[in-house]
């Protein structure tokens, strides 16, 4: 009896004692590391997709945004002429003369070049494109025209469907992502405005010649503007000069 006291009470024994209660206090545990390791691997492989679709949806967005002021620069740029190529701006000499004397009053064919220019938006977008738009009629062109000048404007809204998006909808939150990009583009003539303020001109010089009050009351007027661009031109030099 003496002799299974002091064993009990040896350092030895004690030593493997304690790894025995260690090795069974691991056997109980495995089954919960085995469970905690899937849940963890579960949320992290979650984020992980989740930060790929986020990925998507922003290059799709910047692409729109970039398939757009292309459109709309590239359909003013070809605007006088509806058989003009928008991609390269060449046109046949053939066609020349498609876009009519006086499209500039009354454009009759205003309607074909806005579907031209839609279709072209249209064949980028399911081209190029990631992800599947759910939206039915995402591409809107139209024409503004001003006093001054006219505007071309393209607009495109498109929507994707989240993957959790059902689940979303229970919280109220929407189960779509909406892309609005909206672009401008003023279809500027440099040659047409030259030829406009020559012609301005010449019947200025005609009427001035034929009355000479008016030749008096439009070298009034020059001299005021000549005042005004001279007082401009020393306020930028005070301007820059205390800069």
């Amino acid at each position: 009896m003496g002799r299974v006291l002091c064993l009990s009470y040896s350092p030895h024994f004690k030593r493997v004692w304690e790894t025995v209660l260690r090795f069974l206090n691991w056997r109980s545990d495995r089954g919960s590391f085995t469970v905690e390791a899937a849940l963890v691997f579960s949320a992290v492989f979650l984020c992980i997709l989740v930060l790929i679709y986020m990925c998507l949806l922003m290059y799709q967005q910047v692409y729109i945004q970039a398939l757009a002021d292309r459109a709309v620069q590239r359909g003013a740029a070809v605007w006088n002429n509806p058989e003009k190529d928008i991609e390269m701006g060449r046109v046949r000499k053939s066609d020349l003369s498609a876009g009519g004397l006086y499209w500039r009053f009354i454009d009759t064919k205003e309607e074909e070049k806005l579907d031209r220019l839609e279709k072209y938006i249209e064949d980028r977008l399911s081209t190029y494109g990631i992800l599947n738009n759910v939206n039915e009629n995402p591409i809107h062109v139209k024409m503004k025209n001003d006093v001054l000048y006219k505007k071309l404007e393209v607009n495109i809204e498109n929507k994707y469907k989240i993957p959790i998006g059902n689940l979303l909808k229970v919280f109220g939150l929407e189960e779509y992502f909406v892309v609005n990009v909206n672009a401008q583009a003023v279809i500027s003539e440099p040659v047409e405005f030259i030829r406009n303020t020559d012609f301005i001109l010449d019947i200025e010089k005609e009427l001035e010649e034929k009355n000479p009050k008016l030749k008096e009351l439009g070298d009034n007027a020059r001299g005021i503007i000549v005042k005004i661009r001279q007082n401009i031109s020393k306020l930028f030099k005070n301007v820059g000069g205390a800069i």
